[in-house]
């Protein structure tokens, strides 16, 4: 069983913006990028992607952008909660 020394819950952003509908793309983005930062996660490829997320204009960029922190996380151990 994997062990994790880090998780980060994005389950009410998600829900606020896929399901309720209560939350812009924006919004949601915005609420991301400062989960991420408010984590304590220091990896160090990890800011310039955040920066990255963060001038994302749509879902199709910020998933791919979110892909490659997911990866980053995985590899660092840090489990991204979504759902």
């Amino acid at each position: 069983m994997p062990v994790w020394k880090l998780t980060i819950d994005l389950k009410a952003q998600w829900d606020a913006y896929n399901y309720s509908g209560k939350a812009t793309f924006v919004e949601t983005r915005d609420q991301v990028v400062q989960k991420f930062r408010d984590s304590g996660w220091d990896a160090p490829d990890l800011m310039p992607l955040l920066d990255e997320l963060k001038d994302t204009e749509d879902v199709v960029a910020f998933r791919y952008v979110f892909d490659e922190i997911y990866d980053l996380a995985d590899a660092d151990r840090v489990w991204i909660e979504t759902r």
